[in-house]
């Protein structure tokens, strides 16, 4: 039987094999052994003052550790992409500030690049393929060097984690003094259009009258500029500047003596999300408390307001919120509108108000007489979170609502029903409070297979009883040797085949083994005499190995 006929009889039998209850008690077949197997991850905490998180044998990646509560209900399908970054509070400690990918089970599916400038780790769309994005500070002027904005690029990757794109725009800013930043995008937003435009934010210092705020006639303040760009030919297509057609004094925040020099600018605007809807731009102010739509000329077409409601009348019971992040708007029909935010309702560290995912239904063209309705207002009762800065609310494809609360390490999944919140089906905590931050957090499909190989580690793990202790599965004996393989990013993998051979050239298939978790540890069958190894992988539409590790010594 030649080796393909091994493997292709031994994954026939595997689908027998996951079909029964209890079946990886049963052998499959003496030409490819179903080999033990089991989740090798490893919960580390140096201390009971730092959050634990993950270590493995074949990946240096540190993802933290989640601390789920899930009452069962229904969930919506779909992977968890966020990026810690240190938090505010004095405990932090994280290993890795890195984006990942990870289950709502808590398994790491793929870990990004290490850098404390990761920001809106994302899937979208571009030219009709899924991409992922993320935004990555760069230069003297990066995020930790200006607070609450940054300059950096919009890293653009395939399904097989390919950079195939890097945003890199140059705006001719005035940045602060002494910095400089090969790239001007800012962190707030990368939002790729249906025109396979993009959408970013970048923060300018440019002087300003601050007389009416009690501070310098000739100030300084941060203009939150708007930006579309083609992504094929990084010509700008649109600007707008928030200065240039919102008075300064329709800020909420206090100045506090800023503005007074160019090293420290007023932020009286502060654009945190752009949304381009039906060929105008939903452009949201976190210190206004106002999200505007404004057309391609720049002329504010309505806006709404968290105190007053602005040009929609008064908000509801329940419908005031300030602060706000993430506003997204969705055509319900010729005269209604659905408006979503994650409100912060929280300015600064010294209030602790309930953070809520808000839901309002707009009658347009907008009028006093026919205000917002409210629809959802997701506040957690039993456990609120105040979160001063950053977050996410998404609707996802069951109706259920994510909700990622950004300065606070916790994110939710809402049932659709209960317009109170009251229907948390899930939770996660990912460090302690304030420990962590991650600026969006989102719940998505994705489907992946890596270009990189898998990644695989031998060891010898010593004779005695204990020598198959915690692997499930058949064909252990006493086996001493123990593979552990990881496939970053993979999404799709069944299991693998394990390969071995007395040199490179002569690598016999030997058996198969199930994924488990990012990481799989095996059993490496004994008696081959064979001294080398290799694993391949098998996805769930493909009858073959679809990538193979490098071949290791035992």
């Amino acid at each position: 039987m030649r080796i393909y006929d091994h493997v292709k009889f031994g994954l026939m039998a595997l689908e027998w094999l996951l079909s029964i209850p209890g079946g990886h008690s049963v052998p499959l077949t003496p030409q490819l052994p179903t080999l033990c197997s089991r989740n090798s991850v490893t919960v580390a905490q140096n201390s009971s003052s730092v959050w634990p998180w993950q270590e493995y044998t074949s990946s240096s990646a540190k993802p933290p550790y989640l601390e789920i509560n899930a009452t069962g209900e229904q969930l919506a399908p779909g992977l968890i992409f966020f990026d810690p970054q240190t938090g505010i509070n004095p405990r932090s400690y994280i290993p890795d500030q890195a984006p990942f990918i990870m289950t709502d089970t808590g398994d790491l599916i793929w870990s990004g690049p290490v850098t404390p400038d990761a920001s809106n780790f994302r899937v979208q769309e571009l030219y009709g393929e899924p991409v992922i994005t993320y935004w990555a500070g760069s230069g003297g002027a990066s995020s930790s060097a200006s607070a609450s904005h940054g300059y950096g690029h919009i890293v653009i990757q395939n399904s097989s984690y390919d950079q195939i794109a890097t945003v890199c725009p140059s705006f001719n800013l005035t940045l602060p003094p002494g910095q400089s930043a090969p790239c001007q995008a800012d962190v707030h937003e990368s939002f790729i259009t249906e025109d396979n435009t993009i959408l970013v934010t970048a923060y300018n210092i440019t002087s300003a009258n601050l007389k009416d705020l009690g501070g310098p006639e000739e100030g300084w303040v941060l203009d939150p500029l708007v930006f579309e760009i083609d992504l094929t030919t990084s010509e700008i297509l649109f600007s707008w500047s928030p200065l240039a057609h919102v008075p300064i004094t329709d800020t909420k925040l206090p100045l506090l003596g800023a503005g007074e020099n160019i090293s420290n600018p007023f932020d009286f605007f502060h654009t945190n999300s752009i949304q381009l809807f039906e060929g105008n731009y939903l452009v949201n102010s976190r210190n206004t408390w106002t999200t505007y739509l404004v057309d391609r000329k720049g002329n504010i077409l309505w806006q709404i307001d968290g105190e007053t409601g602005g040009d929609f009348g008064g908000l509801p019971e329940g419908g005031r919120f300030s602060w706000q992040h993430y506003a997204r708007i969705a055509r319900l029909s010729h005269t209604q509108l659905q408006l979503r935010y994650f409100a912060n309702n929280n300015g600064d560290p010294t209030t602790s108000n309930p953070s809520v995912g808000l839901e309002f239904l707009l009658t347009v063209p907008p009028a006093t007489d026919h205000p917002p309705q409210l629809l959802k207002n997701l506040s957690d009762p039993l456990y609120p979170a105040a979160s001063l800065a950053m977050g996410t609310h998404d609707i996802l494809s069951n109706d259920n609502h994510f909700l990622g609360y950004g300065i606070q390490p916790v994110m939710k999944e809402f049932g659709p029903q209960d317009p109170q919140g009251r229907d948390v089906r899930w939770s996660a905590r990912y460090n302690f409070e304030n420990g962590a931050a991650s600026y969006r957090t989102y719940k998505t499909n994705w489907r992946a297979s890596p270009s990189t190989k898998p990644s695989l580690q031998i060891k010898k793990v010593g004779s005695g009883s204990n020598v198959s202790s915690g692997l499930d599965g058949i064909e252990c004996g006493s086996s001493e040797i123990r593979g552990y393989i990881s496939w970053n990013g993979a999404t799709e993998v069944k299991h693998f085949v394990v390969y071995t051979g007395s040199d490179e050239n002569s690598m016999t298939a030997v058996g198969i083994t199930r994924k488990q978790g990012f990481e799989t540890e095996f059993a490496i069958p004994e008696g081959y005499g064979h001294k080398f190894v290799q694993v391949g992988a098998v996805e769930n539409n493909h009858s073959g190995v679809v990538m193979k590790s490098a071949i290791m010594q035992m």
